[in-house]
């Protein structure tokens, strides 16, 4: 299922386990969090008039779970879950689909994510700046990607506003 959206769809995985997945990522909500110096980008792109948008292949349960958690949401102009289009970010015509949402100039989008599948489908779609994130997870290591370049900190990309 991996690259499919049932591999992040919770329904899919309680129907096939018959475990309450949201349930289970409720009681797991304590390891959700944000990112050192993601408020502080956010507010900085918002300041200089970018539109900010979270595209996320998390469903909707878990989204809405996560900017609980986090309060984020007050932070983006949209919050765009995969499920919504269809298709996960690993596929190409979920960025055909996006961009009818949500239209973005592909020349002056930024795009950063943890995963290389996404990247390589974010640029095959013509996004032309992409980032990866070296370190999603504070508990595991850091991930090293010679096809994109890495940020460990978002404060690496503060923008002076």
């Amino acid at each position: 299922m991996e690259g499919r959206l049932e591999w992040y769809c919770v329904d899919f995985w309680t129907r096939e386990l018959g475990l309450d997945i949201p349930v289970l990522k409720q009681e797991l909500d304590h390891l959700i969090s944000i990112h050192p110096y993601v408020i502080d980008f956010l507010t900085a792109v918002r300041a200089l008039g970018k539109r900010t948008v979270l595209v996320t292949n998390a469903h909707q349960k878990v989204l809405q779970l996560k900017m609980q958690r986090t309060g984020l949401a007050s932070h983006f102009d949209s919050l765009i879950s995969a499920h919504q289009m269809g298709a996960p970010k690993e596929q190409l015509i979920f960025w055909q689909t996006m961009q009818a949402m949500e239209p973005f100039d592909c020349a002056g989008t930024l795009l950063i994510d943890d995963s290389v599948p996404v990247l390589r489908a974010a640029r095959e779609y013509g996004i032309e700046w992409l980032l990866t994130i070296s370190k999603p997870d504070s508990r595991l290591p850091a991930k090293v990607s010679s096809e994109f370049p890495a940020i460990r900190s978002f404060q690496q990309i503060m923008p002076s506003c």
